[in-house]
């Protein structure tokens, strides 16, 4: 099966490419996008896997072009459907996405169907740091505007795709695309799963360790019930990192993925409670160090709590009482209880004082307790 990668990062992508000879052995072509005048940095490939290499400046027309890093991958993706080069199904990832065990092909394609991830629901996505989180953004409000499903596919694990219907996703978005940058996994899958459903199954939550990075840029929606690949980043493996003593290259050995699965919730853990420094951008470490008090306060009181809410309502759209529920949790000036989840509560309203707030939390409780009572 062919996998086809972008990548400007040929020490990262050698590394990605030794795991997925050890762990992906159902990959037997490897296609990467490069800037032009990198070529030579990526020679390498060709002793690893059968190779073949695709000039992005070439490839969307973008020498010449200023284009955030949303834009630019959106459109060297949405490219692909036209290359000859690109087979009728292929696995597209990243060059910093990297297995971490012996990966069945069932993960992407079982009895002729396609399986996909996602990691979010962009209805959630308030987020408005990085050209990624603008991507997001731009996407649900494209989705929604169109009435199709708004998951978010970026789950920055690879993911099998169909030329055909990728090419039929970049028609269907032109008007948008032309002036907005959007995120190409979550318009293809969305798009797919609409007008070809019969060729996919439901879709799932993705299985990706370290997504995000830095655990102070969102919280968790969905919790991965299993971790298959990790989202490599090296500034997890620097000096007082999470994996300052965990080697990049995994063996396989089931203890060692263990042993950096358990350094991650523990990471997570530590960050979220005030004990440890998140690993993300000099600025960031900077600001915790200065702001630590109001970081931690921050945490306690948006971060964790968001991240239940957006889990409890996942949780809760499977329960058929509604009217039983609605009855004894209550929201302000009568709301149900799905419209106290996604009220934008997470602005303000710190204050425990305050009512709206307080029944949040109660919501949270009561909701805890009824998924003991039922096993949900």
């Amino acid at each position: 099966m062919q996998i086809v990668y972008l990548s400007n990062r040929p020490d990262i992508l050698r590394d990605t490419l030794s795991a997925v000879g050890r762990f992906m052995t159902f990959v037997d072509e490897v296609v990467i996008v490069i800037p032009g005048n990198m070529q030579s940095g990526f020679d390498y490939v060709n002793d690893l896997f059968p190779a073949g290499f695709i000039h992005d400046e070439s490839l969307a027309r973008t020498g010449g072009l200023s284009l955030d890093h949303q834009t630019r991958d959106y459109l060297l993706r949405a490219c692909l459907s036209e290359h000859p080069a690109i087979a009728e199904e292929f696995i597209m990832s990243d060059d910093d996405y990297r297995p971490l065990v012996t990966i069945d092909p069932a993960i992407f394609k079982e009895n002729g169907k396609h399986n996909s991830y996602y990691f979010y629901d962009l209805a959630d996505w308030i987020y408005s740091e990085s050209d990624f989180d603008i991507g997001q953004q731009n996407t649900y409000q494209v989705m929604k505007y169109l009435k199709y499903p708004h998951l978010s596919y970026a789950s920055h694990m690879p993911q099998i795709v169909r030329k055909d219907i990728l090419g039929e996703s970049k028609k269907h978005f032109s008007t948008y695309s032309a002036r907005l940058g959007l995120c190409e996994w979550s318009t293809y899958f969305n798009y797919a799963h609409r007008h070809h459903p019969e060729l996919f199954y439901p879709a799932q939550p993705y299985k990706t360790l370290c997504w995000p990075d830095c655990v102070t840029c969102w919280p968790k929606a969905f919790e991965p019930d299993e971790y298959l690949f990790e989202n490599y980043s090296p500034r997890l493996y620097a000096k007082r990192g999470p994996f300052s003593e965990i080697a990049a290259l995994d063996t396989g050995s089931d203890d060692q993925r263990f042993t950096k699965i358990l350094a991650w919730y523990r990471h997570e853990i530590n960050v979220l409670q005030g004990k440890s420094l998140d690993t993300d951008t000099f600025f960031r470490r900077f600001a915790n160090r200065i702001i630590r008090p109001l970081r931690r306060l921050k945490d306690v009181l948006w971060l964790r709590e968001r991240g239940r809410m957006i889990q409890l309502s996942d949780r809760l759209k499977k329960l058929n009482h509604w009217p039983l529920i609605n009855s004894i949790v209550a929201g302000k000036k009568g709301e149900t209880v799905m419209g106290a989840f996604h009220k934008p509560f997470y602005y303000h309203d710190f204050s425990l004082k305050n009512p709206l707030m307080s029944n949040k939390l109660t919501v949270i409780l009561y909701c805890y307790e009824l998924f003991s009572k039922h096993d949900i």
